[in-house]
This record gives C-alpha cells, sequence and structure tokens, in this order.
C-alpha cells in the first residue's frame, strides 16, 4: 500500500523541510527587543525602559600600547634604537612578545608612534600654556613650559634630539612633521610681539632647540629640577636671544 501525499494547505506556513508545518513559538511574556522597549508596551520585568546601552570599548588594547610605548623611549634612550629589540621592549614593559605585535607589526612602528606622539603630547602642552596671553608672556610661557616637559620626561628628549635630524631613518618625516608642529607654536607666540617680520621659523627653530639642550643640560647636573632653575633658564635664553637682535625676542619699550 502506498503513501498517501495530502496537498499542503496554503494557509498553513511551512518548516524547514517544505512539508510538515512550521513549529512557531510562542513569544515569552517578559521578552523584549534588544533595540528597545517591548514592541506591544509590555513593561519590562527588570525595571530596564529605552535601549540598551552601547558596551563601553575596551581600554586595555591602549594602556597595554602606552606601557609599550614607555618601555621603547626608556630603552631607546638608553641603548639606541639600533641597540633595543622587541624581546628588550616586551621584557621592560612586562608583556609576551605576542602583545607587542598585537599592538604594532614592527620595532619600527612602535619608536615611530612613541616618539611622535611624545612630541604630540609635548605641543598640546605648549599650546595650552600661550593660549590667551599677550606676544611676551606667550613666549615665556611656551620657554619655561617647554623646559619643564623635557627635564621632565628626559628620555624622549633624549632621544627626540637622536633621531629627529638623521635623514633615512623610518620616522625620519613623521619626526620632522612633529617637530614642526611644535615649533609652530612658538612661532605664534613669537608673531604676537613682531607681527612686521616675515619668517619667524629660523629664531622659534633655534629657541626650541637650544630650550632642548638647556633642560637636558639642567636633568644632567643630576638632583631634581626646580621651578627657580626652570625661571633662570628661561631669563637666560630669552636674554641671549634678545642680544643676537632678534626682534620678537627683544622686550618693547615701557610706554610713556
Amino acid at each position: 500500500m502506498g503513501i498517501v501525499t495530502r496537498p499542503a494547505d496554503p494557509n498553513v506556513p511551512t518548516g524547514a523541510d517544505g512539508v510538515g508545518p512550521a513549529v512557531v513559538l510562542p513569544r515569552r511574556a517578559d521578552a523584549r527587543s534588544v533595540d528597545g522597549p517591548d514592541p506591544h508596551g509590555r513593561p519590562d520585568p527588570h525595571g530596564r525602559s529605552g535601549p540598551r546601552p552601547a558596551r563601553r570599548p575596551d581600554p586595555r588594547p591602549a594602556r597595554s600600547l602606552q606601557r609599550l610605548q614607555e618601555a621603547a623611549i626608556q630603552l631607546g634612550a638608553e641603548r639606541g634604537i639600533n641597540g633595543t629589540t622587541v624581546d628588550d621592549i616586551a621584557e621592560q614593559a612586562q608583556v609576551s612578545k605576542g602583545t607587542v605585535y598585537n599592538n604594532v607589526s614592527s620595532k619600527e612602528e612602535l619608536f615611530t608612534g612613541a616618539m611622535v606622539a611624545g612630541v604630540d603630547r609635548l605641543t598640546a602642552a605648549l599650546a595650552a600654556a600661550a593660549a590667551d596671553r599677550p606676544g611676551p608672556e606667550a613666549v615665556r610661557a611656551v620657554v619655561v613650559t617647554l623646559l619643564a616637559r623635557v627635564t621632565a620626561s628626559a628620555d624622549l628628549a633624549r632621544l627626540f634630539l637622536a633621531e629627529a635630524w638623521r635623514p633615512g631613518r623610518p620616522w625620519h618625516g613623521q619626526l620632522q612633521a612633529a617637530r614642526a608642529r611644535a615649533v609652530g607654536v612658538l612661532v605664534d607666540a613669537l608673531r604676537r610681539c613682531d607681527p612686521v617680520t616675515p619668517d619667524l621659523g629660523l629664531a622659534a627653530t633655534a629657541a626650541f632647540s637650544a630650550a632642548f639642550v638647556v633642560g637636558l643640560d639642567l636633568v644632567s647636573a643630576g638632583g631634581e629640577v626646580t621651578e627657580t632653575q626652570r625661571q633662570r633658564a628661561t631669563d637666560q635664553l630669552l636674554g641671549l636671544f634678545a642680544g643676537l637682535g632678534l626682534p620678537a625676542f627683544v622686550p618693547a619699550p615701557p610706554e610713556r
């Protein structure tokens, strides 16, 4: 005896096999959309209302990269970049070598990012110090802040001076661009003092580089660098450039 197949009822949904009726599970009374409240207006049994909050980004990768950059700067200043390996950096940062390559693709990328990020933080600090100040006060604030940052981050300053003017290195272009952004803050401050001189870039570069070297000289003397030492060094730097006759550094004559 053969099997008799009934024709499918077009009003009844079929299952995945196309033959049997589809099984429709009843909606739970407390079910709600992940994008918002229950579409039928039923209250949430847990007292929630509105869409669910977005998941916060995981801060651990950023912290991991920061630790790696700090380790790279410290070792690079002590041993030189060529004398520092990825294994050295991983050991200093107390992470696995795999963690290094989860954050960067190479040692060169790590050092480039570390140095550029450090100089960009310096630039932000200089800009904040000069903001809303008249010309002479802005120039002084930039130099004082530059000295403070160099003495507080001597490893970064040493590595920057060693690498920024070395053509042919993988990070040369990015370091020069970062340096230009930092020097640009001093150019803007000098321009408030001297709106006439067409190009203040050379004066700003000289002052920026001199402050870097003076800051490192203060650190090399040993002991903690005090605010009094930074202010005295600023006076000497500004006096030096005023003595060279650079208009932006020469104090304006008092008003009568």
